[in-house]
């Protein structure tokens, strides 16, 4: 029997990751759930007839209780949730918030609108 048990280092609550820019090209990541949180957008007051809007997104995941593993990564700006993560961003920000001991990140991101209704793009290093 080892006399030593593994502690698992305390998560700090958020770490920030990047810098703004006002460049549409610096937000190569495309993400999902738009289309049913319009109220967030509204809430945001992002329109369509308004320019795009740059700010800081926290990016929290959402444990599956049964697998104990990440099952998805929500992305909120100003408290209201905006969209979702998916693979293969989902574990590349799952592996980022292991290597920060984070519980939250918080990137850049682009939020505006598109033919197709409101839109978030993101940045990660």
């Amino acid at each position: 029997m080892w006399p030593f048990k593994r502690r698992t280092p305390p998560r700090v609550e958020s770490v920030r990751l990047g810098e703004l820019s006002s460049d549409a090209d610096d937000y190569p990541i495309l993400t999902v759930g738009q289309s049913r949180l319009a109220a967030s957008f509204a809430a945001l007051a992002l329109t369509s007839d308004g320019q795009p809007r740059v700010d800081f997104a926290t990016l929290r995941p959402i444990v599956d209780p049964n697998l104990r593993r990440i099952a998805d990564i929500t992305i909120a700006v100003e408290g209201h949730v905006v969209g979702y993560l998916r693979p293969p961003d989902l574990r590349r920000a799952a592996a980022l918030l292991d290597e920060h001991h984070a519980a939250a990140l918080e990137v850049p991101c682009r939020l505006f609108w598109s033919p197709a209704g409101p839109e978030v793009n993101l940045r990660l290093p």
